[in-house]
Formats: C-alpha cells, sequence, structure tokens
C-alpha cells in the first residue's frame, strides 16, 4: 500500500473501561487485549477490509484508578496509519 493511500485512513482509538466490580481483579494485558480489539473493529469498519497491510504506529493509554493497590480502570489503544 503506498505512503499516498495510507494518508487517506484517519487514526482510530479503541476504548475499554473495566467495570468497577471488576477493577480489583482485572489483568492489564487482558483490558488491552479488548481495547485492541475495539480499535481492530473500528479501523476495518473505517479503512476497509481486514488484511489490506496497513502499517501503523500503535499507541497505548490508560487511566490508573488508586486504590490498595491499585489498577487500570480505563485504556485505549489508538492505530495512526503511516507507522514504520
Amino acid at each position: 500500500m503506498s505512503a499516498r493511500s495510507t494518508q487517506q485512513f484517519k487514526p482510530v482509538t479503541g476504548t475499554y473501561t473495566v467495570p468497577k466490580n471488576l477493577r480489583a481483579k482485572a489483568v492489564p494485558s487482558h483490558v488491552f487485549d479488548l481495547a485492541w480489539q475495539n480499535a481492530i473493529e473500528k479501523a476495518v469498519a473505517q479503512w476497509g477490509v481486514a488484511g489490506n497491510g496497513t502499517k501503523v504506529e500503535v499507541r497505548y493509554q490508560a487511566r490508573i484508578d488508586i486504590w490498595n493497590p491499585g489498577g487500570i480502570g480505563w485504556c485505549g489503544v489508538t492505530l495512526i496509519p503511516g507507522g514504520g
């Protein structure tokens, strides 16, 4: 896919909010997996067919809720077309 065609794509962000009753037990890698899946679904819907070979930069974000010991309350994965 050419660099010119990837410029037509806009970044997409998939998110996941951990339900309050699960925040003490939530495994960070699992909640990021859910945000990743949401980002992929949005990218397919906005960019077209899965498997088109678009290179992306991936950014991870999280909101850490503080309690003892604390954990992730919200997380996001942003896919930015044209990454290396």
